[in-house]
């Protein structure tokens, strides 16, 4: 079963892109939310989900 956090590398991981990929997103704002306490960062696992679906594209035979 999936845990409902994770954290960046947990995030990156589930996403298959790299942890600076994943810094970089959350920098300029484009990435999944997250819950940031001091230094710690958490993804939830919903919001990534989510995020992924919106960033979705159809294909597009003319392309």
């Amino acid at each position: 079963m999936t845990p409902g956090w994770v954290t960046p590398k947990g995030a990156a991981d589930y996403l298959q892109v790299s942890e600076s990929t994943l810094y970089a997103l959350r920098r300029a704002g484009d990435g999944p939310r997250y819950a940031k306490r001091g230094q710690l960062v958490r993804y939830s696992i919903a919001d990534l989900d989510a995020w992924m679906r919106q960033n979705m594209e159809n294909s597009n035979e003319n392309e």
